[in-house]
Parts: structure tokens; C-alpha cells; sequence
């Protein structure tokens, strides 16, 4: 189990964010019941969307990764320029795993020449 603190981080973070260039961070974390598929008792998603709504990336925990066995934690990300496939994340840390998020954001944004800046009105 990890500790209460490290995951409160990651349920503050929850809510839209949005970038200059339109593009969204959709964080959604909700504490759950302690499961083989979510033994830290966290559910969660960050997702990069692009202008049009279309993920770009994301983290998640919502259902297992391609080629995980029944007992396997559902952590995965959404890699960017890999539509449709699920790989595999190993949590340690909520605070790994923003710091894993932000990181994914920041290169995608380079890859396309996108400044990585937020708008001043953050909801």
C-alpha cells in the first residue's frame, strides 16, 4: 500500500488543464478499493488531448495493458504515436507518476514544436 499523503498530490491535481496552444491535461483520480488490478487504492487517468479532443498520451488504470495476466496491476500508459496500444507502467509513486506525466507532455510538445506553457485561467 502506498502512503495517503503521496496519492493526495495526484487527487489535487484532478481537473482540466489547458495548454496555449488548446491543447488539454485531463487529470481524474478518485481513492477505490484496494484490488489486485488496483492495489493502491487509486483510480486514475492523465491524458493529453490534442485540439480536436484526441488523446495524444495518457497514464492510466482503468482496465489492464495489452499482454497483462489477470493478476497484473491495470497501471499503463497511452503512448504518444502509438494509437490504440496499452504498455505496461510500473507505479511506484504518485508522485513518479505525475513527474513520468508531465516529462511525456513536455517531449510531445517538442517533437511538434509547441511551447509547453499553460494558459493564465486554469479551471
Amino acid at each position: 500500500m502506498f502512503e495517503s499523503g503521496d496519492l493526495r498530490g495526484l487527487v489535487e491535481l484532478a481537473g482540466s488543464h489547458r495548454l496555449r496552444n488548446g491543447w488539454v491535461l485531463a487529470v481524474r483520480a478518485d481513492w477505490c478499493d484496494v484490488t489486485a488490478g488496483r492495489p493502491h487504492g487509486i483510480s486514475y487517468a492523465l491524458v493529453l488531448m490534442d485540439q480536436r479532443g484526441e488523446r495524444v498520451l495518457g497514464f492510466a488504470n482503468a482496465h489492464a495493458y495489452d499482454g497483462a495476466s489477470d493478476e497484473d496491476p491495470f497501471d499503463h500508459e497511452h503512448r504518444d504515436g502509438r494509437p490504440g496500444q496499452r504498455f505496461r507502467y510500473a507505479f511506484t509513486s504518485a508522485a513518479a507518476l505525475i513527474e513520468d506525466f508531465f516529462t511525456r507532455v513536455e517531449t510531445a510538445c517538442i517533437r511538434r514544436g509547441i511551447a509547453f506553457e499553460f494558459e493564465d485561467d486554469v479551471s
